[in-house]
């Protein structure tokens, strides 16, 4: 059963905001996303061009999980960095997904200023899927859409 918010965003299949796309397949371990450029989305209906004064979400959209043995755990990463191959990637938000009942929409908001404090200079930003426990199992899709 999916969790019940105020807040909706439909899918986006955009490439330009796509972090992975809905229907890509299951991981089994830590697994990051694709890496979007900060700054160069000019194929969107908005844009992500003024970092400083940015607000958006990272939208998840968990298609199915595994719970067999109970332990497993899910935590997504939004990850900034100051070059696209995330050498030294920087957290600035995350959200945990319960194993059970966890299918569902889930997003994390993150301000571009408090992607400044961490990541002065910031260029790109993905998601980062951390699986743990017995047998994790995930299948998720993300996208970037501008803050509700």
């Amino acid at each position: 059963m999916g969790l019940t918010s105020a807040l909706s965003y439909g899918f986006d299949a955009e490439a330009g905001v796509t972090l992975r796309a809905v229907g890509g397949g299951t991981i089994v371990t830590t697994t990051a996303s694709t890496a979007l450029a900060l700054g160069t989305n000019s194929t969107a209906f908005w844009t992500l061009s003024d970092t400083p004064h940015l607000e958006l979400a990272i939208v998840i959209f968990v298609e199915s999980t595994d719970d067999t043995t109970m332990n497993e755990t899910y935590q997504f990463d939004v990850e900034v960095d100051t070059t696209v191959g995330f050498a030294s990637a920087v957290a600035v938000a995350s959200v945990v997904v319960p194993a059970a009942g966890a299918p569902g929409f889930y997003s994390v908001t993150v301000s571009g200023k408090t992607i400044e404090k961490f990541e002065p200079g910031a260029t790109h930003i993905r998601l980062n899927a951390v699986l743990g426990g017995t047998t994790p199992i995930l299948a998720y899709g993300a996208w970037l859409a501008p803050s509700l």
